[in-house]
């Protein structure tokens, strides 16, 4: 049995999930374990704050960087694509739609009919 992608917006969900719970989480085991070590040393307060405050900068660090080199990525892909695609025509350069042409042939008639 083969296992099937997910589909995009379920990708982007558990990203967004699974950053929210390093966001949350990771802070919240640095700040147990910094009890721990708080009352095991006797430095009440210390260790509890710090240890918290580094994991949550962290964290937000990687969490940028991942972005950014996401949005890096896509846009070479994008414009690896578009390169591969060739050169794009100038706007008066491409063919006008069908409906802008039946567009225009109504408003002549309807502007001869008029005058």
């Amino acid at each position: 049995m083969t296992q099937q992608q997910p589909s995009q917006p379920n990708k982007t969900f558990g990203d967004g999930l699974s950053i929210a719970f390093e966001l949350v989480g990771t802070p919240a085991i640095f700040a147990l374990i910094g009890l721990g070590l708080d009352r095991w040393l006797g430095t009440t307060p210390l260790l509890v704050l710090a240890l918290p405050s580094i994991a949550l900068a962290t964290v937000v660090g990687l969490t940028v960087w991942r972005y950014g080199h996401e949005m890096t990525t896509a846009d070479q892909e994008r414009r690896a694509a578009r390169a591969a695609a060739g050169p794009r025509p100038a706007r008066w350069e491409r063919p006008r739609p069908e409906a802008l042409d039946e567009l225009d042939q109504g408003r002549a008639a309807s502007d001869g009919a008029m005058a």
